[in-house]
């Protein structure tokens, strides 16, 4: 069974991985999110979908593994206000390394 390619932003199918990269580059040709800075041609669905929606709380962990890191301490993980369960911690944690 052939792979098959799922564009995330325009919920789009492709079958193959030329076509693919041809339909993504259509996306990204023009405005930079202030985010994360990545190219992209609708900053409203870019927004929504990588900052918004899927994406937020993955964006929060790597947030705090960098804020961690340059704190050279874990002591930020344990703040109650973020209401961080154990595997969230580890995950932070292992971010924090890869770093």
């Amino acid at each position: 069974m052939p792979k098959k390619y799922y564009c995330y932003v325009c919920k789009s199918i492709l079958c193959s991985k030329k076509e693919f990269k041809k339909h993504v580059i259509k996306h990204y040709n023009g405005e930079r999110c202030p985010l994360c800075g990545m190219l992209t041609k609708n900053i409203a669905i870019h927004l929504s979908f990588y900052h918004i929606k899927y994406k937020k709380k993955m964006i929060f962990h790597r947030d705090l593994a960098i804020l961690a890191k340059e704190a050279n301490s874990l002591s930020i993980l344990d703040d109650p206000e973020l209401k961080l369960d154990r595997f969230e911690k580890y995950h932070v944690k292992r971010m924090m390394n890869k770093l």
